[in-house]
């Protein structure tokens, strides 16, 4: 790799299908993400929203983030 060469990392099989493990990205929309941080006012907890919106519990940290400097 330091010669100048690519990397040989492949993000997919030999067959070109893309590798099982990779992660299927989630986007909440404007609803969806009002309507959770109105949840997170209500009491619930952020690990628990993680949960029922399928995302990473540190996305739920940046969406009431940004909802509070608004």
């Amino acid at each position: 790799m330091l010669d100048g060469k690519k990397s040989q990392v492949r993000r997919t099989s030999a067959e070109g299908v893309p590798s099982p493990n990779k992660q299927r990205q989630v986007r909440l929309s404007d609803t969806q993400q009002a309507e959770l941080v109105q949840r997170h006012r209500d009491g619930a907890f952020k690990k628990e929203l993680a949960r029922a919106y399928g995302i990473h519990v540190e996305t739920v940290r940046a969406i009431i983030r940004r909802a509070v400097q608004v």
